[in-house]
């Protein structure tokens, strides 16, 4: 038997197993952990490409935008229909809801081809914890999308004799936060110490920013959720801000109205915008954020950041490229590592607004958290820890709590920039394969919800 976790992101998705030995692993996608949520949908034929080949589309001027779909999660349960295409049987309206259900197939259909013909008993997915508190109907949406997902003609949860999927296949939701608090716990080597106290759960997604406090209690105990707090600010807002820089000198060469402002550009790539700012936002996020986002936390952690970053190292310049026109020659954008921070100062100092608020609101021992755990693509955006964990910490804890929380930061294997990413469909695994508890919310009596784990 296999319990899987399926997180579904804004930007990407990832999707983790645990098999009848309790052994857990990330299904790969071509060879990555994330498989990009994005659609792409041949308005004619109806041809559907998920994942990766679909983001690529996005960088492409010559692919109509209004076929390629991302960044739909947040419309889930509004009545939403995103575009409406005849594929020679009538029309068909794309909602949120049904790129959910095709999303999943993909997962599904690639998951059960790797089972090695094992069964699959438990699929838990994950939505965010705001919906859990204010947007029930979003969540119970998203089940009921995962559950008319069809492998092989079947639904997820219609009964079987022979097939990979197993005789009934239970299909349930967990708040990510929660997710995320089991793997922690599951990744630590001390899981005792965690018992009665807080951990703050700093999820960082492509568009928002969302903390959470998580009561842990004894083992037999459930996973709670005491405190949150969100924006609307998350790593699409990093993007954006570093683009500034390279919209400037297309504007300038091309004598072209630009986007002025990273909200503009946001904006902009929520409609049918034209080929080159896709192309430009794309390279913008691999070439620049990605890339020296890792440069930067490899030595963020240092006591002589500050002196390498003002010498060589951080004046070492990596380039970005994209084109206006097929016809024209790329425009070129360099940056720095510490122009990279510079440029990054506003998402910063909103991050850090958050987190000061959110840890000032508290009272007595439930103010400060026993640990931190980093989540979210957003989360592995350098600097982070420089610009505004350890100073908010620092300021606010004081000189003789701050340094513990931070000590524990540092040591906690579960914040590597890679499993940050990987964390939550972790957890939520665990969860489907029954390893913790979670409480039950009130929805969950009243309206069918299938938010714990028995």
């Amino acid at each position: 038997m296999v319990s899987i976790g399926i997180d579904l992101g804004m930007l990407n998705t990832v999707v983790a197993k645990v098999n009848d030995k309790g052994e857990v692993s990330i299904h790969q996608f071509e060879g990555s952990d994330l498989l990009p949520s994005v659609i792409h949908v041949e308005s004619t034929a109806g041809y559907r490409y998920v994942g990766r080949r679909s983001r690529n589309f996005l960088a492409d001027p010559d692919i109509d935008p209004s076929e390629i779909f991302r960044r739909w999660k947040m419309s889930m349960a509004t009545g939403t229909v995103l575009a409406t295409q005849d594929w020679g049987n009538g029309p068909i309206d794309i909602t949120p809801e049904l790129l959910t259900t095709w999303l999943v197939e993909h997962i599904m259909k690639d998951i059960t081809v790797d089972l090695g013909g094992e069964t699959l008993d438990s699929v838990v997915v994950t939505v965010p914890h705001g919906w859990c508190r204010d947007h029930v109907e979003k969540c119970l949406a998203t089940r009921e999308a995962v559950r008319a997902a069809q492998v092989d003609g079947r639904t997820c949860e219609m009964k079987r004799s022979d097939h990979t999927l197993g005789n009934k296949t239970v299909v349930r939701i967990v708040d990510e936060s929660i997710a995320a608090a089991a793997y922690a716990l599951n990744a630590s080597s001390d899981a005792a110490a965690f018992v009665g106290k807080n951990m703050l759960v700093f999820n960082i997604g492509g568009g928002t920013t969302d903390l959470c406090l998580v009561r842990v209690g004894a083992p037999s105990e459930p996973l709670t959720v005491i405190d949150t707090i969100n924006n609307n600010i998350g790593g699409d807002y990093a993007t954006a801000l570093l683009l500034g820089k390279h919209l400037a000198a297309i504007g300038s060469q091309f004598d072209i109205d630009v986007p002025p402002t990273p909200e503009a550009v946001l904006a902009e790539l929520e409609g049918a915008e034209e080929g080159w700012l896709r192309e430009a936002f794309a390279a913008a996020e691999t070439e620049l954020l990605h890339k020296l986002s890792t440069r930067v936390e490899e030595i963020e952690y240092l006591d002589d950041f500050a002196e390498k970053l003002a010498g060589k190292w951080g004046q070492r310049l990596l380039l970005m490229s994209s084109t206006v026109d097929r016809n024209d020659d790329p425009i070129v954008t360099f940056m720095s590592c510490s122009e990279y921070l510079t440029r990054l100062e506003p998402f910063f100092e909103s991050t850090r607004g958050i987190l000061a608020r959110f840890l000032s609101r508290g009272e007595g021992s439930e103010r400060f958290p026993y640990a931190i755990l980093m989540t979210g693509g957003g989360s592995r955006i350098g600097g982070l820890r420089n610009r505004v964990i350890e100073p908010v910490v620092s300021e606010l804890a004081g000189p003789t709590k701050a340094p513990e929380i931070l000590g524990r930061f540092e040591k906690l294997r579960f914040n590597d920039s890679r499993l940050s990413t990987t964390a939550v469909a972790v957890g939520a695994a665990l969860v489907a394969a029954g390893r913790f508890y979670i409480e039950p919310f009130s929805a969950e009596r009243s309206q069918g919800w299938p938010g714990s784990a028995q």
